[in-house]
C-alpha cells in the first residue's frame, strides 16, 4: 500500500458558495507545501469554478452542476463515472461537508476520505478519517484556518500559509478599457459590495446612497458590485441620489469582478464573497459585520490590509464608512 508521504493525487471537494470555495485556498497551499510534487484537483460548484481556478496552488478544477446535470444521487454517480481521477485519488478532503460530497469522495475511489461527520447521517461510515470538532471551535476559528486544519490528519502539524487569490493579467486590460469608457481612469474609486444573501447582513439603500454622495463631495468615485437581487438594490439607490456611480451588478465574471476590485483604491463590503476576494488579493478592504459572533469565523482579523467594522461596537453610518475608507486612500 502506498505510504502517506508518497501521495500524489489530492482531490478537494467544496460545493459551497463563493466565500466557502475561496477560503479553502489555504488548505490547498498547505497540501502543496507538504507534498510539493502532488497534484491538487478541486471540485467546486459550477458557478464558482473561477474562484477555485484563482487559488494559486490548485492544478485542475472541475465544476459540479448540482442544480442540473449532477442533481441528486444519479448526478453524483454521473460525475464520478466521468471524473478522470476516479480510482486514482490518494486522498479526498470533503470541505463544507454534505452527504453529496461524502458520497462523491467514496465513488471516486479515494483511498483516504477526510471530512467532518454530519449529524445523524447514515453516510458517515464512508469517511475514513473524521475531523473532531465542536460548535465552539467552528464559531471561534477563522474559516480558512479551520479548513486548513484538515491536513493535520495526515501530517500531524499546522502549516502557516496565507490566503491568496489571483486572476489572469488580461482581465486588468479589460477593466482599464471599461473604466476608460466611463472616464474613470486615474480617478480615486471606492468599490462597494452592499448586499449579502441575508438582508440583515446588508447595508440599506439609504446608507449606500448617502455614502456615495459623501464620496462624490470628496472627489472620490464609486462602483457597486453584486449578484442576484443586487440589481434591484441599485435601482432603489438611483431613486435616492442623483450622483452617478458605476453599476457592475450582475455584469461580471468572477475574474472580472476581482480585476475591478483590484482597480479601486479601497473596497467596502459586507460579509460576503467579494469581501474575501478583496483582502485575498491584497486590496485594502473595509469589512462590515452586523453580528459580532460571526467575526471570529469569517472576519479577516490577521490581515493588515483589512479593517473590520461591527454595528455592535459602533453605529454604521455613511460618515463612519467614509471615515474608515479614507484612512486607506
Amino acid at each position: 500500500m502506498k505510504q502517506i508521504n508518497d501521495f500524489k493525487i489530492f482531490v478537494v471537494i467544496n460545493l459551497g458558495w463563493l466565500g466557502d470555495t475561496l477560503l479553502t485556498g489555504k488548505l490547498c497551499s498547505d497540501i502543496k507545501i507538504n507534498y510539493p510534487n502532488s497534484k491538487i484537483v478541486f471540485v467546486a460548484s459550477k458557478p464558482f469554478e473561477e474562484v477555485a481556478k484563482g487559488l494559486p496552488d490548485v492544478d485542475e478544477v472541475f465544476g459540479y452542476d448540482k442544480k442540473n446535470f449532477h442533481k441528486g444521487i444519479l448526478g453524483v454517480w454521473k460525475f464520478a463515472k466521468n471524473f478522470p481521477y476516479s480510482q486514482k485519488t490518494d486522498c479526498a478532503f470533503v470541505v463544507h461537508s454534505h452527504e453529496r460530497s461524502i458520497l462523491l469522495s467514496w465513488l471516486i475511489g479515494a483511498k483516504i476520505r477526510i471530512s467532518a461527520p454530519l449529524k445523524n447521517s447514515p453516510l458517515n461510515f464512508l469517511i475514513t478519517n473524521k475531523i473532531k470538532y465542536t460548535e465552539h471551535m467552528i464559531r471561534n476559528t477563522y474559516k480558512a484556518d479551520f479548513n486548513a486544519s484538515y491536513l493535520s490528519v495526515l501530517t500531524g502539524k499546522k502549516t502557516n500559509s496565507t490566503m491568496k487569490f489571483s486572476y489572469p493579467n488580461k482581465y486588468d486590460l479589460h477593466v482599464q478599457n471599461e473604466l476608460a469608457k466611463e472616464n474613470l481612469c486615474g480617478k480615486k474609486i471606492i468599490g462597494i459590495c452592499p448586499l449579502a444573501k441575508d438582508n440583515w447582513r446588508s447595508l440599506s439603500p439609504e446608507i449606500v446612497a448617502k455614502f456615495i454622495e459623501i464620496c462624490e463631495s470628496n472627489s472620490v468615485k464609486t462602483m457597486i458590485v453584486g449578484a442576484g437581487k443586487a440589481s434591484d438594490f441599485v435601482a432603489k439607490i438611483k431613486t435616492l441620489t442623483n450622483v452617478q456611480f458605476l453599476d457592475l451588478t450582475n455584469k461580471t465574471t468572477i475574474f472580472e469582478l476581482a480585476a475591478f476590485i483590484n482597480s479601486c483604491c479601497v473596497f467596502l463590503s459586507v460579509d460576503t464573497g467579494p469581501m474575501h476576494i478583496s483582502y485575498s488579493l491584497g486590496q485594502k478592504t473595509v469589512c462590515v459585520f452586523f453580528n459580532k459572533d460571526m467575526i471570529e469565523e469569517w472576519g479577516p482579523k490577521s490581515f493588515n490590509n483589512a479593517k473590520i467594522l461591527c454595528n455592535v461596537d459602533e453605529e454604521i453610518t455613511p460618515a463612519k464608512l467614509f471615515q474608515e475608507c479614507e484612512k486607506f486612500l
